[in-house]
């Protein structure tokens, strides 16, 4: 699962596809759907992708919804064979990326506590 971070202007995904072979006229169709409701958010056509050590990445300016911590499908398709490359979930949220916590805000706990208790030997 990759987790962008929704206050940044555009976006890098960094993927290894199933297949890639750049050469020649291929299209690639990259498609990302909001999950919660089932509606395209981006549907871009690409040409090639930028290759890294081992890698590829896309990047982008998505334009994720308003909401915040909300949960995305992303599809890459070879447009001439329909062969899906790449499928991942990807998670949006206005935390940080680097120090994102599912718990934030939700969990807290007493450091102080009156807890008195015996131990019998």
């Amino acid at each position: 699962m990759t987790i962008l971070d929704r206050g940044e202007s555009s976006h890098s995904i960094n993927f290894i596809p199933k297949e890639y072979n750049p050469t020649g006229s291929a299209i690639f169709k990259v498609l990302i759907k909001n999950e919660e409701q089932n509606t395209e958010v981006y549907n871009q056509t690409v040409s090639s992708f930028t290759a890294l050590k081992y890698y590829y990445t896309y990047t982008a300016n998505f334009g994720f919804d308003a909401n915040k911590d909300q949960t995305y499908t992303l599809e890459i398709t070879n447009t001439s064979s329909n062969e899906v490359l790449y499928r991942e979930k990807i998670f949006v949220t206005d935390q940080s990326t680097s120090t994102y916590s599912i718990n934030t805000g939700k969990y807290t706990f007493e450091s102080s506590s009156t807890n008195d208790y015996l131990v019998y030997e």
